[in-house]
């Protein structure tokens, strides 16, 4: 399998924080790791940012966007053979 071209943070289990300045984070779902420097302050430009993450990687691959004040998981993005497959997505309260 090759490797990543994304820095990433391993994590044993995703950590939940009251006070993050930076709540939202890409999640790599399958490796259980997270992604190194995507912590964003507003949600949408997560998404964005989780798209373009996903464009770049090899098929297979599923990124996650997260809120690690409550652990709740907005949207999954599955790279696919054609394009970005969305597998869930969720608004926030």
């Amino acid at each position: 399998m090759a490797k990543p071209h994304l820095h990433l943070v391993p994590r044993l289990e995703l950590p939940r924080v009251r006070g993050a300045s930076r709540p939202y984070r890409i999640w790599d779902s399958e490796a259980k790791i997270a992604v190194w420097w995507r912590y964003y302050v507003a949600e949408v430009r997560a998404h964005n940012a989780a798209l373009i993450l996903a464009r770049w990687e090899p098929v297979g691959r599923t990124l996650e966007v997260i809120d690690i004040r409550t652990g709740a998981c907005f949207a999954i993005y599955k790279r696919g053979l054609n394009g970005i497959e969305i597998t869930s997505l969720k608004e926030s309260t």
